[in-house]
């Protein structure tokens, strides 16, 4: 159903990349935080802080295994529509939604299907959980080796 994210892809230093992910939020503070979570969990993360940013990032280069995408992003379009249009470039990319003003019935009504939804605030550890699921064993292994 969700793609195997690339497993034992180069990362940053002598770390081994368990996927590649977009993180788009417009809470620059918060987008850190997650990047910095993830990355020491293994996976290779990109941020932007709009629904440009992420066009751009998902136009470009290397696919994405994932996106994580804030539901309001300021002016402009919403990660529903961030989500839509990754769905369209990349078909089987896993997306998770986050927000603390959109309601789960929102995702349900306007995300892609067979997407995940966190209401914020939401412990790192659910983001990554969702993140492990549907990994490859060589690549969950690699996951746990990095974690501890």
């Amino acid at each position: 159903m969700f793609p195997q994210l690339s497993a034992l892809a180069p990362s940053r230093g002598n770390t081994v990349s368990i996927g590649r992910v977009l993180i788009v939020d417009d809470d620059r503070t918060l987008a850190s935080m997650i990047e910095d979570d993830l990355s020491k969990a293994g996976f290779d993360c990109v941020r932007a802080a709009s629904d440009r940013g992420a066009h751009k990032a998902l136009s470009a280069g290397r696919p994405f295994d994932a996106l994580v995408t804030d539901v309001n992003l300021g002016e402009g379009v919403t990660g529903f529509d961030v989500g839509r249009f990754a769905r369209q470039r990349h078909p089987d990319i896993r997306i998770i939604y986050m927000s603390g003003e959109a309601k789960v019935e929102h995702w349900m009504a306007f995300g892609v299907p067979a997407s995940n939804y966190l209401s914020k605030p939401f412990a790192l550890d659910k983001l990554r959980a969702l993140l492990f699921q549907g990994l490859a064993p060589q690549a969950r292994d690699a996951a746990d080796d990095q974690t501890g």
